[in-house]
């Protein structure tokens, strides 16, 4: 009787896992790429049912058209979900679990999601001759391109031009002045950058007879309870331009008290590190070197250390953590350029919360897209001259996390640095109803 019941337990277990795997969807997808599918629920029962949507994990490139549904009896929809995994998602397989969940019954849809990396484009030649910046780029598709000229870390020049498919040549006059120089080439797909590439290169002085230096060096020493440090001024007071090179020794146990801007190399030298610095010092010209040692770095990190610790005590306690973060990063607000904004809610307890209400709001400077590619708020209401959005979802699941997502366009640009508001969410556990806000987001 007993191997009767094993057998059979065997032969259900091989059933369980050929359909599991018979029921696999497999997608490929590229990096930036968009695509859309279908996760069919199906009432079976005599009764109306509400079902929640979700998926299992941490996918914010995962999004639903409904995080919540009502279904008659009988009655089958459709639920489109949408994927979007952007050029810093990493390529690979992602195993996908998506659920829709009522009070009777759970369906469920297995994916296999094949990310594929963005062909970047194949730099195949990047050369100076002194004169001349010359650019050889091979591309399977279409990208822009910024080449950025920079001397002395200030940007100088910048050149736009377009990627093709196939080989691409270009040459680029270089500044005839004097000094050392950074070419940096910077690949975009739409707005966003795939890859950068650096090269350095050098103009140089001309030489005359060999004669006495004319640089005349001054020094100032200061020396306080926990932080000295020099500097040296260098004048050429002669009619020719000179090359100078410096250098300062640092015991290797002092070198992370130690702090230096602008030196050219660092080199090993028994047990010291020597710091050197190279430059080109024109008829009346000045350069100034700075290096100092700042022995308060013990109790700096000490605070951070306690901070950091107090931080993340107070992260671990809260129930429901609420994250705010743009879609794609970015430097300013411009005019007319749209930005996705995302806030993902997870409840990380093992209780189920109800009535949770999710709220933003925008402010006057922005316009809302009503078109959403994820769940559509429940509520668009106007507060003043602000617009609040609000979500409404009846149950979390213990673990469960969701992600809520609106796009909004600038009015204007801004150059100054800008704070978007916080995120409320309000939610009830075990009779208490509590709150909880996001993080700030600052560019």
């Amino acid at each position: 009787m007993r191997k009767n019941i094993n057998l059979f337990i065997f032969i259900l277990v091989i059933l369980c896992s050929i359909s599991s795997v018979y029921g696999l969807e497999t997608l490929n997808i590229q990096q930036g790429e968009h695509k859309e599918l279908s996760f069919e629920i199906n009432n079976t029962y005599n009764e109306e049912l509400r079902y929640s949507i979700y998926s299992i994990g941490w996918y914010p490139w995962i999004f639903f058209s409904y995080s919540q549904i009502l279904i008659q009896p009988g009655e089958s929809k459709n639920i489109s979900v949408f994927l979007q995994p952007s050029v810093i998602i990493e390529e690979g397989e992602y195993y996908i679990k998506l659920i829709a969940k009522s009070r009777k019954d759970e369906i469920e849809k297995y994916l296999k999601i094949i990310v594929s990396d963005l062909k970047k484009p194949e730099v195949k030649e990047f050369v100076c001759d002194g004169k001349n910046l010359g650019l050889v780029v091979e591309s399977e598709e279409e990208f822009g391109l910024f080449l950025d000229i920079y001397k002395e870390n200030r940007l100088i020049k910048r050149i736009e031009e377009n990627i093709s498919i196939g080989e691409n040549s270009f040459t680029f006059p270089l500044d005839s002045e004097y000094g050392d120089y950074v070419a940096e080439a910077s690949f975009l797909k739409g707005v966003v950058v795939v890859d950068r590439i650096n090269k350095s290169y050098s103009i140089q002085y001309f030489e005359g007879d060999k004669q006495e230096s004319n640089i005349v060096e001054s020094r100032s020493d200061w020396n306080y309870y926990l932080v000295s440090g020099s500097r040296i001024v260098f004048d050429n007071r002669g009619s020719i331009t000179e090359n100078k090179k410096y250098s300062v020794l640092v015991d290797k146990s002092q070198d992370s008290f130690f702090k230096a801007t602008d030196y050219k190399d660092k080199l090993v030298e028994g047990d010291s590190y020597k710091y050197i610095w190279e430059f080109v010092l024109l008829p009346n010209q000045k350069y100034v070197i700075s290096h100092s040692y700042n022995y308060s770095l013990f109790l700096i990190i000490c605070l951070a250390i306690t901070f950091f610790i107090i931080l993340l005590s107070l992260s671990l306690r809260r129930e429901v953590k609420v994250k705010k973060f743009l879609v794609r990063r970015i430097n300013k607000l411009e005019d007319g350029k749209e930005v996705g904004v995302c806030i993902e809610v997870i409840n990380k307890t093992k209780h189920e919360l109800n009535n949770v209400l999710v709220e933003d709001y925008i402010q006057p400077i922005f316009k809302l897209n009503k078109e959403f590619s994820g769940i559509r708020p429940d509520k668009i209401m106007k507060i003043g001259a602000k617009n609040k959005l609000v979500w409404k979802v009846s149950r979390f699941e213990p673990r469960e996390t969701r992600v809520f997502s609106y796009k909004i366009t600038p009015r204007i640009g801004l150059m100054e640095t800008y704070s978007f508001s916080l995120a409320k969410v309000r939610y009830k556990i075990k009779d208490l109803v509590k709150m909880v806000f996001s993080n700030q987001i600052t560019i």
